[in-house]
């Protein structure tokens, strides 16, 4: 059984994946051309965990032969 995972809700508009370039500045309040201020970008990070796979123990490809 997989470990417990951290699940994150935002508000949009519509589901995340249907909104146009803009949309997503905007959700995201930021500035498509300047991007995220250093303090944005600090309390992202402290209010979301890192976008990483869990993907556990390793497999060496020399024991897939």
């Amino acid at each position: 059984m997989p470990k417990s995972q951290t699940v994150i809700t935002a508000e949009y508009p519509k589901h995340p994946f249907l909104l146009t370039v803009e949309e997503t500045a905007q959700a995201l309040n930021t500035d498509i051309d300047k991007g995220l201020t250093t303090a944005q970008v600090n309390e992202l990070h402290s209010k979301y965990p890192p976008n990483e796979l869990d993907v556990g123990g390793t497999v060496p490809c020399s024991s897939m032969l």
